[in-house]
Formats: structure tokens, C-alpha cells, sequence
């Protein structure tokens, strides 16, 4: 076929994970439909592979993708995940050794580091696909801490890499387009020209699909986490922590349900009890008015339709204007209208393009008193669906971001 290519797909992201299910699969079976070699090198969580691991395979193995894997190890820090990038490195060797590729796609920094060093010795041509500015996210979330002499270091360094990868990528995918233009006004660095695209977090339309759901299922559903008719649920998407404001949701939510009693709060989320009770405790918010539970990528659709609305808070410092929130697109797609903050990546365009009242414009009663309509009228809430799923299909839609990525691979290999 014209314009396909064999291409040598690494992550540090395990494709076991539950981002790995929605953020790298997706892609890369799509990408092997058009014709695409696709080899993956990834490290996994012990856990995770034992218990999706024979899934993935399959998967995989329907779509002709070859994959490697490392076993995931992040202790002790700093030398640890160096120790990981070499192991990463000399299986992408042996493979170049053993298979002809013509393009590698890295995604992220880690990845990059190995893509560069293949590139430096083989000529090789890589994809930096750098999912966010994450030197800027580990600091800006505390998890580089400035004080810390060692890493700033750390942040020093990677920064640097930062550089030399945008300089010496073939080609480079930002998240959003607010990121875009940043990186874009580095001339310091290079003309990047048209060797830039957007691509944000997608969601599969087919399996983030209401109409595969009946209101019996939904009702059936409601009965097992003990939610009746007249019971309105707000819901998280996601895991918990660094950058996603757990406190200030909470405190919106106290807030609303003072207004709206039977207003409950659903955490499809690996967060537990007693990290919440506390939290609940000082802001008088029930525990009966709280619902948590985790489950896998294939029900995550299916307990979407618990929801009334989407809710998240993220931090909006600099490092995130380059992030593409995952749960933002597959809420949407639900036809979910989505609560959240100003100043996240492209988001506040994005909800805009649905109902501008959807944002929430800062972190006090003042801003919570002034969503609460959507919260209130359940006509209106309801008269949004329809702009909220085509708003995920013309943002966010996997098969939008394969045409892409195919476009990619052919410019450089074709």
C-alpha cells in the first residue's frame, strides 16, 4: 500500500493501563487498519498485566501489532527511571537489529530521550509526541519541588531535553492548541513551520456511545449503587491528585447540595473512603450523598449513564495548557454536559462551543452560585446533549486523530 510504513511505537505508558486501553490502542489498531506495521515497547505494572494482559494480546494479535514490554519500576527515584530509559533503549535496538523500521513514534520525554539516541546513531526519523510540558507539570504539581536542589536539577535537565527533542524531532504532536502556539513562538529552538499538529486525548465514539445503553439498563445500574429516580448525580471521571482539585470540588459540591438535597456525587475513581471522610466531615457533606467505585475501560461507558453531569477541577498553571483532559471527551461524548474550570488546555474553548455557563470562573460560592442552573432545570441540562456529543465528535473523536497520526506517518516515510 502507498504511503504506509513499519513503525516502532514506545511508550512508558503501559498499554495494560486503563490510559494505555483508551490513549494508545485506539490509535495504533486504527493505524494497523490503514495498513501501518506497528511494533509497540512499553513498561507494564505487574498487576495491571496479569489482569489485562492476555486481553491486550489478543487484541493486538487481531491487528497484526507486535509488542514488547519491560516490567514497570519507579523506586528508587531519579536512578531508577534512568536505569528503565537504557532497558527501553536496548530492546528498541535489538528490534531495529531484527525488524526494517522506518519511523518511531515516542510518546512523551522518556520515550523521546530513546527515540533521540536511535535517531543520532541510525537516522532513524522519530515522532516526539510529547503529551504536555512535563518537566513544568512534575514541578508545577510539587512532585519536582523547587526547593529540592536535586530536582531542580532534575528540571534543569529535562528542560534541556526538552529542547534538543523539539529540535531535532521529525516531526511533533502537541495536545492543544494553546500548547501549539507556545512551543510555536520558540524560534529560539526552530521554525517548526508545518512539522507541528494538534492531536488532544480522543475517545472511541463507538464505545463511548449512550444509544448502546437502555433507560432499563440505567435504571437497573441505578438500583445497584442505591441511587433512586429523584436523585440528581453529579460525576468524576478518573484518577485523583496532583493537579486535580479535589478540595475545590468538594467544596462546590457542598455548596450545591445545600441547594439541591438529593444532589449525589459519584467518583468513577480508585480513590477510597478514608481519604474522603475527613474531607466530608469538615465541609458537612453526608457520606450518604457520595458513591465511589473503579471498574475497566469496557464498563466505563456503561457507568457514565449513572451520570447527570461531568465535573473536574484542574490546576491552571502553565504546565497545563498543554494538557487535553481524557475524561473531558468521553463525558462529552455521553452527551454529558461538563462542569469544569477556565484556564486547562483548550478547554474553555471547547465548552464554550457548548454553553459558555458551563464554566466555572473561579474557585469560590460566587462562581458555584453561577452554574447552578444547569444543575437546577433539568430541560436545559438535557437540551445540551445534543451539542455536547457533536462537540465531542468534531474535538475529539478517535478516528479524527488516526487520519492525523496516518497523515504524519506518511509525510515522513512517503
Amino acid at each position: 500500500m502507498i504511503g504506509v510504513c513499519s513503525v516502532l511505537y514506545i511508550t512508558f505508558d503501559g498499554i495494560t493501563d486503563p490510559l494505555g486501553r483508551s490513549q494508545i490502542l485506539p490509535y495504533l489498531t486504527g493505524l494497523s487498519n490503514k495498513g501501518h506495521t506497528i511494533h509497540i515497547l512499553s513498561q507494564e505494572k505487574e498487576d495491571q498485566y496479569k489482569r489485562e494482559g492476555n486481553a491486550v494480546f489478543e487484541l493486538l494479535k487481531n491487528h497484526g501489532i507486535s509488542w514488547d514490554h519491560i516490567d514497570y519500576q519507579n523506586k528508587p527515584p531519579i536512578i531508577q527511571p534512568l536505569k528503565q530509559c537504557h532497558k527501553i533503549k536496548g530492546r528498541a535496538v535489538k528490534i531495529l537489529a531484527t525488524k526494517a523500521i522506518d519511523l518511531v513514534h515516542c510518546r512523551s520525554y522518556m520515550a523521546g530521550w530513546v527515540g533521540l539516541q536511535i535517531k543520532k546513531k541510525h537516522g532513524t526519523p522519530f515522532v516526539f509526541d510529547m503529551r504536555g510540558f512535563w518537566a513544568d507539570e512534575r514541578k508545577e504539581g510539587g512532585i519536582w519541588p523547587h526547593s529540592n536542589p536535586i530536582y531542580r536539577i532534575v528540571y534543569q535537565r529535562v528542560k534541556q531535553l526538552e529542547r534538543e527533542l523539539l529540535f531535532h524531532a521529525n516531526y511533533v504532536v502537541s495536545l492543544t492548541h494553546k500548547s501549539k502556539k507556545i512551543i510555536s513562538e520558540w524560534t529560539h529552538i526552530r521554525d517548526f513551520g508545518d512539522s507541528i499538529s494538534v492531536i488532544p486525548c480522543c475517545a472511541d465514539l463507538e464505545h463511548f456511545n449512550p444509544s448502546r445503553y437502555t433507560t432499563s439498563d440505567r435504571k437497573v445500574l441505578r438500583k445497584k449503587y442505591n441511587l433512586t429516580k429523584e436523585d440528581l448525580v453529579i460525576g468524576y471521571l478518573g484518577s485523583i491528585g496532583t493537579w486535580y482539585m479535589l478540595d475545590e470540588m468538594l467544596d462546590a459540591f457542598a455548596f450545591w447540595h445545600k441547594h439541591v438535597p438529593n444532589l449525589k456525587l459519584f467518583f468513577l475513581s480508585k480513590i477510597s473512603l478514608d481519604v474522603l471522610s475527613p474531607k466530608l466531615l469538615s465541609r458537612g457533606i453526608p457520606e450518604d450523598s457520595i458513591r465511589l467505585h473503579s471498574t475497566s475501560y469496557e464498563r466505563i461507558p456503561e457507568h457514565l449513564t449513572l451520570f447527570d453531569l461531568g465535573l473536574f477541577f484542574i490546576l491552571p498553571v502553565f504546565s497545563k495548557s498543554a494538557s487535553s483532559p481524557v475524561k473531558q471527551g468521553e463525558m462529552l461524548a455521553m452527551g454529558l454536559p461538563v462542569l469544569c474550570n477556565r484556564g486547562v488546555g483548550d478547554t474553555d474553548q471547547v465548552i464554550e462551543e457548548i454553553d459558555e455557563s458551563l464554566l466555572v470562573e473561579d474557585f469560590n460560592e460566587v462562581a458555584y452560585e453561577r452554574v447552578m442552573r444547569v444543575i437546577k432545570d433539568k430541560s436545559y441540562r438535557e437540551s445540551l446533549t445534543p451539542a455536547c456529543k457533536a462537540t465531542a465528535k468534531q474535538w475529539f473523536d478517535v478516528n479524527h486523530g488516526v487520519e492525523k497520526y496516518h497523515s504524519i506517518y506518511t509525510k515522513l516515510t512517503g
